[in-house]
């Protein structure tokens, strides 16, 4: 009704308020709201490959291992060859490189790595052939090293063997055996009858005869020396024994020479002493010669046993491979060497072989002797072993054992077994 009042005013204050909230609230979702749109496309998963591992870096260069070098002297000049592996397939030797001074030709032999293929840790046998000039050569002895002598051999050289078909003639070797001359009897006993073998020296005493009886062994690693000319003379070249007590020189100009070991020098002190010759320790021979006997009897070996009744005893002589605290890569399998002495009064068989005692390795192969080991003579005994996977210092023991099964230790006081010490990388 016109001119009256609203019976409530304040509730109509509070409707038109509600109002325009309600009108304000529609226009601001209605701009703010952007309009419907296709569904966006899910992003592709981009999966990211795993890198491989790379692997060990090689050298651009390595030093080819040199395992030996000859020397061949003809009408047609001086040739040698070589013989080495590399550490891996990858790699291409090059052309060996040579320089002289004075008597020694010095080669270095390297190679380089091969874009072709891929390095792996696998030996490559490997030969290359070389060429010395014999321009203004003087005659005489020469001697090749190759990387700073990892291996070497000598020559001796006179102009007149390059003439056509005379190298042949030029060209000799010398050669023979040391041989322990075995006497069952001590310088300071006596025998009736005396043993086969043995004879009475001037002074009385026994001794061996000085003839190499079929039963008597070649002595190992034994250095012998060869010089020019009579006897005496100072040494030029030496060669060592190989396990039947034979050397050779080869390469020898057609001439007179003298050979001769010394029982005090070196490590024949501890191969020889104390004992004495039975035959000439310096002969005058001329090339040709390839059956010198040069025999050694040791002075308290053999000892004069029964045959039931002997006496198993060793000597360490050194280690020929992995000495104490070598380092190995993990998981590598590797040969164990030791050379050792037979002090005893058995002969080591070809039954006898070594027995683990303690082992921080795995144990893969033993080698058996090689031959009969006499008393007095020298042995190399073998272990092939798997290095563990994990890094540390691990320790294997090992004792020989006989054909009756009965084992043994190295030493005269307190035998100890022989034993390996890596260090494990």
């Amino acid at each position: 009704m016109k001119g009256e009042k609203h019976p409530f005013p304040h509730l109509a204050s509070v409707q038109i308020a509600t109002f325009y909230l309600l009108l304000f609230t529609f226009y601001f979702l209605t701009a703010c709201t952007a309009p419907p749109t296709a569904d966006a496309p899910t992003p592709a998963v981009v999966e990211t490959a795993t890198p491989s591992p790379v692997p060990t870096a090689w050298p651009e260069e390595v030093v080819v291992t040199a395992e030996s070098a000859a020397v061949l002297i003809s009408g047609e000049g001086i040739s040698g060859r070589l013989h080495g592996t590399l550490p891996s397939p990858c790699y291409t030797p090059a052309e060996p490189q040579m320089s002289r001074q004075g008597s020694t030709f010095s080669l270095r032999w390297q190679a380089r790595q091969s874009d072709e293929t891929p390095c792996l840790p696998q030996t490559q046998p490997i030969t290359a052939d070389f060429v010395l000039d014999p321009t203004d050569l003087p005659d005489g002895f020469y001697t090749v090293r190759v990387n700073d002598g990892q291996a070497q051999t000598s020559f001796t050289f006179q102009a007149a063997m390059l003439a056509e078909g005379a190298g042949s003639a030029f060209v000799m070797q010398l050669g023979g055996w040391v041989w322990h001359d075995a006497c069952a009897v001590r310088p300071s006993e006596t025998a009736d009858p005396l043993p086969a073998g043995c004879q009475i020296q001037a002074s009385g005493q026994a001794r061996a005869n000085g003839v190499r009886e079929p039963n008597e062994q070649g002595l190992e690693h034994v250095l012998v020396n060869l010089g020019v000319g009579a006897c005496p003379v100072p040494a030029v070249l030496q060669t060592v024994t190989d396990q039947d007590g034979r050397f050779t020189f080869d390469s020898l100009a057609n001439g007179t020479y003298c050979v001769f070991v010394e029982a005090d020098s070196g490590s024949n002190q501890l191969l020889l002493a104390p004992g004495q010759w039975t035959t000439e320790a310096a002969v005058t021979v001329r090339t040709g010669t390839d059956s010198l006997a040069l025999g050694w009897d040791y002075d308290l070996l053999p000892r004069p046993v029964s045959a039931e009744v002997c006496e198993d005893k060793g000597l360490f002589v050194a280690d020929v491979s992995y000495g104490d605290g070598a380092a190995v890569a993990a998981g590598s399998t590797i040969t164990k060497t030791w050379r050792v002495e037979n002090v005893g009064t058995c002969t080591w068989t070809t039954d006898y072989k070594l027995v683990p005692v303690a082992l921080g390795v795995e144990e893969v192969d033993v080698q058996p002797l090689p031959r009969p080991i006499v008393p007095g003579a020298i042995a190399e005994l073998s272990a092939t072993i798997t290095v563990p996977t994990r890094t540390g210092t691990y320790m294997a023991e090992w004792l020989i054992q006989n054909e009756r099964g009965q084992s043994f230790g190295l030493g005269i006081a307190v035998p100890r077994p022989l034993t390996l010490v890596v260090v494990v990388e």
